[in-house]
């Protein structure tokens, strides 16, 4: 789920200015009814990543690899992010932090 929010007041960072900011809400539902929520706030100016890329990430390519994998294999998982994917190919999405701290944040929560 994506979402626009107003900022209160105006958020400068170097020569950039932002009024809102788009949020991206991941909810994972485990196979024991557990639910875990993570969230990513993706600035192009700092990650590179902008909502649709961080949905994209996560739906196609991140989230269907966790499908039957156990959450006590999180710290595997959580490495897996990083480095490559279970049959040893080199790593699909590379970088996406916003992406895959959203889903690491949902995991942990879980």
């Amino acid at each position: 789920m994506t979402v626009l929010l107003r900022l209160k007041e105006v958020f400068k960072i170097a020569n950039v200015i932002m009024r809102d900011m788009r949020f991206v809400y991941v909810k994972i539902l485990m196979d024991n009814g557990i639910i875990g929520w993570g969230e990513a706030i993706p600035a192009w100016e700092v990650t590179g990543e902008t909502q649709h890329s961080v949905r994209d990430a996560i739906d196609n390519y991140l989230s269907p690899w966790l499908i039957g994998k156990k959450i006590e294999d999180y710290y595997d998982l959580q490495d897996c992010f990083e480095t490559f994917d279970p049959e040893k190919k080199p790593q699909i999405v590379w970088g996406a932090p916003s992406a895959k701290a959203a889903l690491d944040i949902a995991l942990f929560d879980a």
